[in-house]
């Protein structure tokens, strides 16, 4: 455990500079030792890492052999943190539509059985299952959701949102994490044009949630669900202000309207999904899709620290976010590499500094 742990500090630093020229081999030692026969944290520490292996990579036929061998394995281990490297394996390496659907299935396995997984190691598989969903078209997402494969997890993450919040952190999570994949079946759905209005009479074989208005309608009523009522917790960072409003109650009469709509701004606010953010070398970037905030949220819960340094410099990164090519790396501008690393003009100063550091020493005692 000491071991892994001295390993996790010695990485940290190439979380932010990308430098791993053996995916394969880490990746596969990882899941052969840490992931499938560690402990707990081990192997939790070890996900983690193997998640930030795929993000160094990026898309190339490399990873997507290597999502095919770890997927396996990661499935078994079945815990929040295999199951986030595992979406974010498949949102790397997957290399067409139907793998992803296979996979977004597999997640579905943990979310959509009662009793299958504790609340957060469904909130685990509903995010895996979010972040996957954005690499889809519209049009496959909308027949996935409608269909006969993907209709249970519609109705299974519809159900956890609008259903009134359980004690637990668990719970309050897997809300969460259901809202936040309802917003975005929500957003990439009506991107589509009317014409697909047309295709509502097409099918009339009967049963709710099979047509785009069905679907479109259930979904906002959801979301409004969510955004109005005081007894459903969205965002997770909001149980402070709901411990407050439980303290608010006395005698059996509630003193808490005003917070009450301050807290219904804040989580519309949050479905709204309009984020500015300053990265490594200054730049500053506005999202405004609830597909772009569930992949940086993503990209954030496993890089940490390093989340903004790859948004800089790391290609498949910005090639994800449309940012356009990474601009050369500057050692002023980027405090991380001149720490861990330093550039050549770096080192070359600080050797000269220290000749003449030497030479007056010398001076001094001739």
């Amino acid at each position: 455990m000491e071991a892994l742990e001295e390993l996790e500090k010695i990485l940290r630093p190439y979380s932010e500079t990308l430098p791993f020229d053996s995916t394969t081999s880490v990746a596969e030692k990882l899941c052969r030792v840490s992931i499938r026969r560690g402990g707990d944290e081990e192997s939790e520490k070890a996900c983690r890492l193997l998640g930030m292996l795929f993000i160094n990579e990026g898309d190339n036929p490399e990873t997507s052999e290597l999502f095919h061998k770890v997927k396996t394995i990661l499935l078994q281990r079945g815990t929040p943190s295999a199951l986030e490297a595992l979406g974010m394996a498949c949102f790397v390496g997957a290399e067409d539509e139907t793998t992803t659907l296979r996979t977004m299935a597999s997640f579905e396995s943990f979310f959509t059985k009662a009793g299958r997984a504790e609340a957060f190691t469904m909130a685990a598989a509903v995010r895996a299952w979010t972040l996957d969903a954005t690499t889809l078209s519209p049009d496959v997402l909308l027949e996935y959701v409608l269909g006969e494969s993907g209709r249970s997890a519609g109705l299974a993450i519809r159900r956890y949102a609008v259903k009134e919040t359980p004690k637990g952190d668990g719970p309050r999570d897997l809300k969460l994490a259901a809202t936040g994949a309802l917003a975005l079946v929500l957003e990439m759905t009506t991107t589509e044009e009317d014409s697909d209005e047309e295709e509502e009479d097409e099918d009339t074989d009967g049963g709710d949630l099979t047509s785009f208005s069905s679907i479109q309608e259930s979904m906002t009523g959801s979301l409004i669900d969510a955004a109005t009522s005081p007894k459903i917790l969205s965002l997770a960072s909001l149980e402070t202000a709901l411990d407050r409003v439980s303290d608010g109650l006395s005698s059996g009469r509630k003193k808490v309207s005003s917070k009450d709509k301050a807290l219904r701004k804040r989580i519309a606010a949050e479905l709204e999904s309009d984020v500015v953010i300053e990265i490594g070398n200054r730049e500053v970037v506005e999202l405004y899709r609830r597909v772009d905030l569930t992949r940086l949220n993503a990209f954030r819960s496993i890089l940490e620290s390093g989340s903004s340094d790859h948004l800089a410099y790391n290609p498949f990164l910005r090639d994800v976010f449309e940012l356009g090519d990474p601009p050369a790396r500057d050692a002023s501008a980027n405090p991380n590499s001149r720490k861990y690393f330093g550039d050549e003009k770096t080192r070359s100063r600080s050797r000269a500094e220290g000749r003449q550091y030497n030479n007056r020493r010398n001076e001094l005692w001739d």
